[in-house]
């Protein structure tokens, strides 16, 4: 079930999980990296062996999962960094 929530999922693109299938791709090890986003929650960097490409499971502003594929050329902490600042002008209005 998490390789094909992982290889169905195109680089750049991003899709809604139910909380079943966050919760198996936690469970299957593929969490690399947890990082605090100070508003929805952690969001994980996750890798599979095997498989090329980083994925980020996060929750949008409604704590709902989202899994989304990063591209090859973007970097995980460059993506976090990111989402931390637009959080942060959220706050700011």
């Amino acid at each position: 079930m998490t390789d094909a929530l992982l290889t169905d999922l195109e680089p750049g693109h991003a899709r809604r999980l139910d909380p079943a299938e966050a919760a198996a791709l936690q469970a299957a090890g593929l969490v690399k990296r947890e990082e605090d986003s100070t508003m929805t929650g952690p969001i994980r960097v996750l890798e599979a062996e095997g498989l090329p490409g980083r994925w980020i499971l996060e929750s949008d502003t409604r704590r709902r999962p989202v899994l989304r594929r990063l591209h090859a050329w973007q970097d995980p902490d460059a993506f976090i960094l990111s989402r931390r600042e637009s959080y942060e002008r959220m706050w700011d209005g």
